[in-house]
């Protein structure tokens, strides 16, 4: 018999520029969050945000040295329950609907590109205490499920520290 193995939907695979890349697979999450109570209904997206550091120099913003300092976002999970108005579009509360956030959970992970070049670090960082840290946030978390809010945790790294943040709203 063959084992009935839970995956991570992936909602979005952007494709980064050269130079860049994605940290972590889907299937790298799904074994390092397998205990999470959670993990039947993780959607998974792959994003590049940023600009290319040769681009990000050549801006007037980034030969100031102003970006320099600032966390880069490397994984961000999120739940998000929203409360209906009369505002809400009937279509959005349709059960397939991907904009339904309305009458389910939606727990996400959204993974960012990073430099080629710093893909062992990010990798050795995540393995050292992010994927322990992203898991504790989904199990704490979990006693929201159900109940209208946002929740996110966000992995990065700033001035080669992995570095996290959480943002909470009811």
């Amino acid at each position: 018999m063959i084992e009935n193995k839970t995956s991570f939907q992936t909602k979005l695979r952007v494709k980064p520029p050269p130079g860049m890349v994605y940290p972590v697979s889907c299937s790298i999450l799904q074994e390092k969050l397998s205990t999470v109570p959670q993990k039947d209904c993780i959607l998974v997206s792959y994003y590049h945000y940023r600009m290319t550091e040769t681009r990000l120099q050549k801006t007037k913003a980034g030969k100031s040295g102003q970006f320099k300092s600032s966390v880069k976002s490397i994984i961000r999970a999120s739940y998000l329950h929203s409360a209906v108005s009369l505002g809400t579009p009937n279509s959005y509360l349709k059960e397939r609907s991907s904009a339904n956030r309305y009458s389910q959970d939606q727990w996400t992970l959204a993974i960012n590109s990073v430099p080629a070049c710093q893909l062992q670090n990010v990798r050795d960082w995540l393995e050292a205490g992010g994927f322990a840290k992203i898991q504790e946030w989904f199990i704490e978390t979990n006693k929201f499920a159900g109940s209208i809010g946002s929740h996110s945790f966000m992995i990065g790294f700033k001035n080669d520290e992995l570095v996290t943040e959480t943002s909470d709203s009811y």
